[in-house]
């Protein structure tokens, strides 16, 4: 989104912090997260905190909420307080004006984290990897959904999915070593027909039951971008996977 010229603000509710480092920015090296954002939210005789104090500007260009490990602590104390469901939306609702989009990125585990950001979020985009876990994954979030659902009185649902790193080959634009790498996978039995069966059942549901769905190819430099914290539209414009990516952000970027 940055790329097409709009202000972007990420939020990262991962203790895992993959956003945080993927934008360059190591989280021993900060003094203020998103942890502690938290637990200032939790104090009910602190004064009112607002999420802007700990906005960051990374080398990107690129605003951030970071994160950091320290965050596994806070989610047990959020459960002593009564609004702990609001503690991100209400912190969010004052910058809205400031950023063209606010994307909050959460851990793989449904948690507080998960129901903070889902309840903040307008819009939802689920990321499936391709294992074999994932359709598990995808039949427990719907349960969470509901639950949101029913609690808040209103319809909560997934807008977008991305199946990152899907293995099409017919997208992938594959070098003469790709293809021997990926019969190589085949016959060393890496891949069961069982693996993939399941892949194409929840690529044929997410296709049923979600408005857009986004398939991105497996990228050769994603790592390196990642590692360098900068953004791989600039360390690698093209890269296959970057299609996917420019096409969910159109998508994303038509909702406005």
């Amino acid at each position: 989104m940055h790329s097409l010229g709009k202000s972007v603000l990420i939020i990262d509710t991962d203790p895992q912090a993959n956003a945080t480092l993927g934008l360059g920015v190591y989280p021993e090296t900060i003094q203020r997260s998103i942890y502690q954002y938290y637990l200032h939210r939790c104090n009910q005789t602190a004064n009112e905190i607002s999420i802007s104090e700990y906005i960051i500007k990374t080398i990107s260009g690129i605003d951030l909420v970071p994160s950091h490990l320290d965050l596994i602590g806070a989610e047990p104390l959020l459960y002593q307080f009564t609004d702990r469901y609001y503690i991100l939306s209400s912190g969010i609702a004052p910058l809205k004006s400031r950023y063209d989009y606010i994307l909050i990125d959460t851990p793989p585990f449904l948690g507080q984290f998960v129901l903070n950001a889902m309840i903040a979020a307008d819009r939802s985009v689920v990321v499936f990897s391709p294992d074999t876990f994932a359709l598990a994954g995808y039949n427990h979030l719907l349960l969470i959904i509901n639950d949101i659902s029913e609690m808040l009185g209103r319809k909560v649902k997934i807008d977008m999915a991305i199946l990152n790193r899907w293995p099409r080959l017919e997208d992938m634009n594959e070098t003469f070593l790709d293809k021997i790498h990926n019969l190589f996978r085949k016959k060393s039995g890496d891949e069961t027909d069982g693996e993939q069966e399941i892949r194409d059942q929840l690529e044929k549901r997410v296709k049923m039951e979600i408005p857009e769905t986004v398939i991105v190819p497996e990228g050769r430099h994603i790592s390196q971008s990642i590692k360098q914290g900068v953004p791989l539209v600039v360390l690698s414009p093209n890269d296959p996977s970057l299609q996917g990516f420019r096409e969910a952000a159109s998508i994303i970027d038509g909702w406005r």
